[in-house]
């Protein structure tokens, strides 16, 4: 038990670093040294937990999402409203997430997201129509992270919800 607290505290300690980093640079202009150097730990100690610098942004999704999650499941039976106001509230409200800049990590985001469902879209849709509106959500959500957010959250779970039950 005592290693596994170990192990995460390490992890906590360089994704932390990444987090400082990525307010002044891109993760494409950051390395694994200056990361260790930010950690104030050694390059091996990085690739002991992490194999590459995206797995970084992975864990603290995993992380975020694992804690986020809580607070949507203390509701009873949530229903696609409910888990839209989330992710969207999640997003708008985490400043951790404001680091996402590039496409390719906004899409590791929403597929921590799409993991984090706590909610079954029932038997009127098929698995493909279930698939669609899932992959709709996360474009739409795409597109709204890349124009700054500039609608409330409230405002785009209406906007999903209002083309969802047409």
């Amino acid at each position: 038990m005592k290693r596994k607290k170990q192990i995460e505290e390490s992890k906590r300690m360089i994704a932390d670093a990444l987090m400082r980093l990525l307010k002044n640079d891109s993760l494409e202009d950051i390395t694994v040294s200056q990361i260790a150097a930010e950690a104030c730990i050694g390059r091996n100690t990085f690739y002991n937990h992490f194999q590459k610098k995206e797995d970084i942004i992975r864990y603290v999704l995993e992380t975020l999402f694992l804690e986020a999650r809580k607070t949507i499941l203390e509701k009873p039976n949530p229903i696609l409203r409910d888990w839209l106001q989330w992710r969207f509230s999640l997003i708008k409200n985490n400043p951790l997430l404001h680091i996402l800049h590039q496409e390719q990590d906004i899409r590791l985001m929403l597929i921590q997201f799409r993991k984090s469902r706590t909610f079954d879209l029932g038997t009127t849709f098929d698995e493909y129509v279930k698939e669609f509106i899932l992959g709709g959500i996360d474009a739409i959500t795409l597109r709204w992270v890349k124009n700054s957010m500039a609608e409330s959250p409230e405002e785009m779970t209406a906007k999903v919800m209002a083309q969802i039950e047409k």
